[in-house]
């Protein structure tokens, strides 16, 4: 009957302790280009710029062009999604804990991205990964609320639209 209640005992205390919170990771936003043409994106600037600080203090300058090893481009219709977490390092995503700029050197145009909405969540599982939702953010001076969506070749992530 002890061998019982040491076993009962043990298998409660396992399971328990697999039942741990993990702090979920921030989810990147993945530029789609409509209407644009593939020279006129075959080059970009990311620019990132301390959190809320109406793009004073630049961080780093990311240059992309149209190169495998540094960005993935992917066309369908009008539409070019140019994947930037193939880049090595987290920190040339874009992503919640910055404000960023994207600069199309062809077009001479910026693209605002700040306050970017992304709560920290936790989930409550055993060896497993979360990311946190994206409510909203800014782009250019408009509030964009985005959806998930699936990512060809890549998954799910969040976009932004820039129009041309």
């Amino acid at each position: 009957m002890k061998k019982l209640k040491l076993i009962v005992f043990i298998a409660i205390i396992l399971l328990t302790g697999c039942n741990r919170t993990v702090t979920c990771s921030n989810q990147y936003i993945t530029p789609a280009f409509i209407g644009f043409s593939i020279s006129d994106i075959d080059t970009l600037i990311i620019r990132e710029y301390k959190k809320d600080d109406n793009f004073l203090h630049l961080n780093d300058t990311i240059l992309i062009i149209n190169d495998p090893h540094v960005a993935s481009y992917t066309t369908s219709n009008d539409t070019s999604i140019v994947v930037l977490n193939v880049i090595s390092g987290e920190s040339k995503y874009i992503l919640p804990d910055h404000d960023w700029q994207i600069y199309i050197p062809a077009k001479k145009m910026t693209i605002e991205i700040s306050n970017i909405i992304s709560p920290q969540t936790e989930y409550a599982c055993f060896k497993c990964g979360c990311i946190n939702p994206i409510n909203s953010f800014v782009q250019n001076g408009q509030t964009m609320i985005p959806q998930s969506k699936n990512i060809p070749y890549f998954g799910n992530g969040y976009l932004t639209y820039i129009h041309r």
